[in-house]
């Protein structure tokens, strides 16, 4: 999403000061995994999609309104509406998890792992990666935790992390030196995923390059996306599958 894109979707929701943003959230989460299996020119627009979708598939008004609103904008970005969408609804989100993930990290493997990222050069998995890699996992791995997809909050967090193909970027996670960067990380750091949210909170770093108003205080004020020339093309092939004008998969 460019920021002019970003600007439509905060003043819709400023301007709707009654939108549930989980459900707004959810309803993406939907429509996308529904597109998946469909072939679907991604230079469509996401209103006509909806104008013509199953009426099996219910959608809240808010969201059909929007993209009404907003006829321009395409399905190539829906993917990253619902990751804007997902970051916003963070401290919501952490809310609802269960009190076994929410195990702090002691000082002294805090000094460890601020310190990994001050001395190590590492240049592939920066902090400000990890720290999106790290929130997207709460989101979409601990805060969906149900008894029949239960995620042990003693095990290893990076077996999770690098497990999870739908949370990286896709040239970090199919560069040749992933695997021996994420076990260094693994035995430098030894966290539990119970400890992952703690993690986020040690590691995150604000983002001041995209000067976008802020949603009201009762929302989530996170920090943006950074700006990438190429990032709807990266979407397009780690979302939809690959750079092409057709939807192939979801992750």
């Amino acid at each position: 999403m460019n920021n002019e894109e970003k600007y439509k979707l905060y003043n819709y929701i400023n301007n709707n000061n009654n939108i549930d943003l989980i459900k707004f959230m959810s309803n993406i989460q939907l429509l996308i995994f529904h597109l998946n299996n469909e072939n679907k020119d991604v230079n469509n627009s996401i209103n006509d999609i909806l104008y013509n979708i199953p009426k099996y598939i219910k959608l809240l008004n808010d969201l059909k309104n929007f993209f009404n609103d907003n006829k321009d904008l395409k399905l190539e970005i829906l993917f990253d509406i619902f990751e804007f969408i997902e970051k916003k609804c963070y401290n919501i989100i952490i809310n609802n998890i269960n009190i076994e993930y929410r195990e702090e990290i002691n000082e002294d493997k805090k000094n460890i792992i601020l310190n990994y990222f001050i001395n190590n050069n590492n240049n592939l998995i920066t902090q400000k990666i990890l720290s999106d890699v790290v929130r997207k996992f709460i989101c979409r791995g601990i805060a969906e935790v149900t008894q029949a997809n239960e995620i042990n909050e003693n095990e290893d967090l990076f077996i999770f992390l690098s497990a999870k193909e739908d949370i990286w970027p896709k040239d970090i996670f199919n560069n040749e030196n992933f695997d021996e960067i994420i076990d260094d990380m693994k035995d430098n750091f030894n966290l539990k995923v119970s400890q992952a949210i703690s993690l986020y909170k040690l590691i995150y770093i604000e983002d001041n390059n995209d000067n976008i108003i802020e949603i009201n205080n009762n929302r989530n004020d996170d920090d943006d996306d950074n700006n990438n020339n190429d990032k709807n093309d990266d979407k397009v092939k780690k979302i939809f599958g690959h750079k092409n004008n057709n939807i192939n998969r979801l992750y």
